[in-house]
């Protein structure tokens, strides 16, 4: 698989048999590849997460085959006549899945072609996403991905977040909130983890991402939120709390992971 971290919490990414782009709204697309499905997921409704681009723009509009995967509060916001006076079409809106928290949906796509691996054929022989989604500490949905033998995370704004003036009894209603989510998480092995490290927290802006790289079996993971603030990313590295999984942070703008 390869990974892109465009900007903020946007990631393109291509498997064997499919390729996915994550909360995009701003930034330069790599070159997409056609001739395999695309799932286009936006985890909740704030501008930094969604926009109509992913319908809209050439490169997007263009691409033959194309699932949308959008949290529901996009649905509760805008209705069907909306999406398509900005220039969604009618085609395009079919193929939207609208997805709240705690629910999974199976996709389906080609045949696999196994010959030479130890692969074991679907009972149907078609290749299989499924996608299992947690709740948002603030909006939406956190997506859990499995897709061509390797599960990916990307928390959209699931995160522990903690902001200065906040009353105590709110700081531990963020703070149950977000660990009994990541605790839905228990007994899973992340190949790669999307993660918030958002500055404007200050001193408590690496509290969730500390947390789950302590709580959840992750080989990688992508620092994500942080617009154009990639301090944070030094910040995090340098503090103590991140000697056991220094490593495992993903520092550059594209990630390949070879086949296990």
């Amino acid at each position: 698989m390869r990974a892109v971290h465009i900007y903020h919490s946007g990631f393109y990414m291509e498997f064997a048999h499919c390729t996915m782009l994550f909360d995009y709204y701003e930034g330069t697309l790599p070159p997409l590849k056609t001739d395999k499905p695309l799932y286009v997921f936006a985890s909740h409704v704030h501008q930094d997460h969604f926009s109509f681009c992913v319908f809209t723009k050439e490169e997007l509009r263009a691409h033959p085959n194309v699932i949308y995967l959008l949290s529901n509060d996009i649905k509760r916001k805008y209705n069907r006549n909306f999406f398509l006076r900005q220039g969604v079409t009618k085609e395009q809106y079919e193929r939207i899945i609208f997805v709240k928290a705690g629910e999974t949906v199976c996709t389906e796509g080609e045949e696999k072609n196994l010959e030479g691996t130890d692969e074991p054929a679907a009972a149907d022989g078609l290749y299989k996403s499924v996608i299992r989604t947690l709740c948002s500490t603030d909006a939406g949905v956190a997506f859990l991905v499995e897709t061509d033998g390797r599960r990916i995370f990307h928390a959209g704004d699931l995160n522990w977040w903690s902001w200065e003036g906040e009353s105590r009894e709110d700081e531990i209603e963020m703070e149950r909130a977000y660990k009994d989510e990541i605790k839905k998480l228990s007994g899973e092995r992340i190949d790669l983890a999307c993660l918030p490290l958002d500055g404007r927290q200050k001193e408590r802006f690496a509290l969730g991402f500390d947390w789950f790289m302590r709580h959840v079996e992750t080989a990688h993971a992508y620092p994500m939120h942080y617009w154009d603030d990639d301090s944070v990313i030094a910040g995090l590295l340098a503090l103590p709390c991140s000697e056991p999984y220094r490593d495992r942070i993903v520092r550059e703008p594209e990630l390949v992971l070879q086949e296990s």
